[in-house]
């Protein structure tokens, strides 16, 4: 992933920060819809999930908590 962005151009960088995007063949980036998620997201297909707001998350000091959180929207937004 370091490496990945080391040799992306700027304007690639720009790219990948839009809600739908092309994806990028020189790359192997695949094209990819996002999904609004700061706590919640949602596919027909796998499930809905929602969490508190990340300020809330935050207040419990509990990196282990997050890191769960993340693993969900990962697995909510993950297509086959």
């Amino acid at each position: 992933m370091d490496n990945l962005i080391q040799i992306m151009s700027m304007q690639e960088k720009i790219e990948q920060l839009y809600y739908k995007t092309d994806g990028n063949d020189r790359l192997g980036i695949p094209q990819f819809t996002g999904s609004d998620g700061p706590h919640g997201i949602g596919n027909g297909a796998k499930g809905f999930t929602c969490f508190p707001v990340p300020i809330a998350m935050a207040a419990t000091w509990d990196p282990n908590l997050i890191l769960r959180v993340g693993q969900e929207h990962f697995l909510r937004t993950s297509f086959p």
